[in-house]
């Protein structure tokens, strides 16, 4: 990749051009905020639920703001300067399964930061769905009353004959 494309797509994601904010660009803001939150909200009190009570929720909030913080400009350094390098990558499942693959391959130790990667990308993954399916499994566990155990089998079972 030459340095120039990799430059610019640095210059993407550190330097904003605030002349291409329209009118509707607030209401855009606006809906990714609300669906992230709807999202969020659940995984939220489900994943609240289970803190110990000693937890202190604002410092705990701050390490978790911080982590996805520097993870995601981390991220956006690995994928703008790919987008901009001119290696023809088209954001979206092509980018994350075939030119960031690509690419490791071409640096040292590339094959480590993939595998890392990969399983960072898995983890969250299952991190997330795991806290979507837990708000959907404690609502109707305690509209049952099942004990955790029998929601564990229940749940268990439910996927294995689904899947």
């Amino acid at each position: 990749m030459a340095s120039g494309e990799a430059v610019e797509g640095l210059r993407f994601q550190f330097y904003p051009d605030f002349s291409r904010l329209t009118l509707a660009s607030p209401l855009h803001a606006l809906g990714h905020v609300f669906f992230s939150l709807s999202i969020g909200l659940g995984t939220m009190v489900a994943f609240g639920s289970y803190l110990k009570p000693e937890t202190h929720i604002p410092s705990a909030g701050v390490r978790v703001a911080a982590l996805d913080t520097v993870i995601s400009l981390f991220a956006g350094l690995l994928i703008f300067p790919t987008i901009f390098g001119g290696s023809g990558a088209a954001p979206g499942p092509e980018l994350l399964f075939y030119t960031l693959p690509k690419l490791l391959q071409g640096i040292e130790w590339g094959w480590l930061f993939g595998v890392a990667f990969f399983v960072c990308l898995y983890l969250g993954a299952l991190g997330a769905s795991i806290g979507l399916l837990e708000a959907l499994v404690s609502n109707v566990s305690e509209m049952l009353r099942l004990s955790r155990s029998a929601r564990r089998w229940w749940w268990g079972s439910y996927q294995f004959l689904v899947r």
